[in-house]
């Protein structure tokens, strides 16, 4: 790792300087934490109160982004889960038809691309207000049995595979607050962050001068 060999090499160069002085290696584990997030973003355009909305993450390709932006590799995570789930309203033009707010009740459902396990409902949506979440990153309200798919998705990228997840906004279960019709859409972009915690250990041999 690039940034091992910067630390080890900083530390020689230390020792070297200190004339007269000796030095002894010693090996260290340090713990690294990173808490980080990948975002999925759906675009609605409804014309009816009950939608379901399906949109698909590369879980896989999202975490090696994460990895390489801190020169860390698949081998190199110790432990990773799923920490929070936050969503937002990206776009909403004002007015659509007589309506300057519309709110939601509805379901995130979340289900693995290669079908290992059946879908589940990952986050509740009670009686949002789209206009309230514009720009305004909300905690989602998590179900068990989604996050436990995000957390399998996670152990098994980790063992080697390469996760693909399916997610969708449904309300057919909900209601849409007024009703959307052709003459009346409903149109906004909205995202949802699944934030990570990730833990990675570092051996380092380090330079103890005595």
């Amino acid at each position: 790792m690039r940034k091992t060999l910067t630390a080890v090499l900083l530390l020689a160069l230390g020792c070297a300087l200190l004339a007269g002085t000796g030095c002894l290696l010693e090996e260290k584990v340090i713990e690294i934490v990173l808490s980080q997030a990948t975002c999925v973003e759906f675009q609605e355009r409804e014309d009816n109160e009950s939608f379901t909305n399906p949109e698909t993450l590369d879980y896989a390709d999202r975490i090696d982004e994460i990895l390489d932006d801190n020169d860390l590799v698949r081998a190199d995570i110790d432990s990773m889960v799923v920490s929070s789930i936050t969503y937002e309203v990206t776009y909403f033009p004002p007015p659509q038809g007589a309506h300057d707010d519309w709110e939601l009740t509805g379901e995130v459902w979340i289900k693995r691309n290669d079908a290992v396990v059946d879908s589940a409902v990952i986050v509740d949506l009670t009686t949002q207000s789209i206009l309230d979440a514009l720009d305004t990153p909300t905690p989602a309200d998590l179900n068990a049995a989604g996050v436990a798919i995000l957390n399998d998705a996670i152990n098994d990228y980790i063992s080697g595979m390469n996760p693909v997840l399916v997610f969708r906004l449904d309300t057919t279960t909900g209601d849409v607050d007024p009703d959307p019709s052709p003459a009346d859409s409903l149109i906004f972009d909205w995202k949802a962050c699944i934030k990570l915690q990730l833990v990675s250990e570092l051996e380092l041999e380090t330079f103890e001068i005595f």
